[in-house]
């Protein structure tokens, strides 16, 4: 087991109590900040990272989904672009600020489909 991955498990093992209702609410004031839908991302982030700004999903095969809302590191120029950065983007997107400039930035040009936020809800 990797040192990251060591510190993303006991990061959520110490997720905010707020992580089972099914909500974010202590991001709710940056999604609106971010012009994001909040009842809408609010539970996207809930069961994306369980309210976790470090969370990483490793993907076999393919690249990492990071951060509160998991966008996937194959965004690499976007999140440069958007973010301002030179930083790789599994290190940029971990950062709150840059996964919901990028999150934005998705939704305006796709909705909700980049986290195939069409299907049903399941119960938290």
């Amino acid at each position: 087991m990797t040192l990251t991955t060591i510190l993303i498990v006991g990061l959520l093992a110490l997720a905010p109590a707020a992580a089972t209702t099914g909500t974010c609410p202590q991001w709710e004031p940056m999604l609106r900040k971010y012009g994001l839908p909040v009842q809408d991302f609010s539970y996207i982030m809930w069961r994306e990272s369980r309210c976790t700004a470090l969370a990483v999903h490793h993907n076999r095969g393919a690249r990492d989904d990071i951060g509160l809302l998991q966008i996937n590191a194959s965004w690499s120029t976007l999140t440069k672009q958007q973010c301002r950065t030179k930083k790789r983007p599994e290190i940029a997107l971990l950062s709150p600020t840059c996964n919901l400039t990028v999150a934005a930035h998705l939704y305006s040009t796709a909705g909700l489909r980049p986290w195939k936020a069409t299907a049903k809800k399941e119960k938290p």
